[in-house]
């Protein structure tokens, strides 16, 4: 299974329409740069892998 992320940054009005939406990523690139892909409508994002936090929510549910 894929780990789950949740987009965490809200500092300009793109990113405030991508915060707190759980996505994957697809490539780790250089200079901590990740491409992402978020679950809700397919959208595909180059962003910092410094945004990125882990989804508590669907670690939790492994363990179960």
């Amino acid at each position: 299974m894929l780990q789950e992320y949740i987009f965490s940054w809200a500092n300009n009005e793109k990113r405030k329409t991508m915060k707190n939406r759980i996505c994957i990523v697809l490539v780790r690139g250089v200079m901590n740069s990740a491409l992402i892909k978020f679950l809700d409508n397919g959208q595909v994002e180059c962003v910092s892998r410094n945004s990125l936090r882990k989804n508590k929510k669907a670690v939790g549910e492994l363990f179960l």
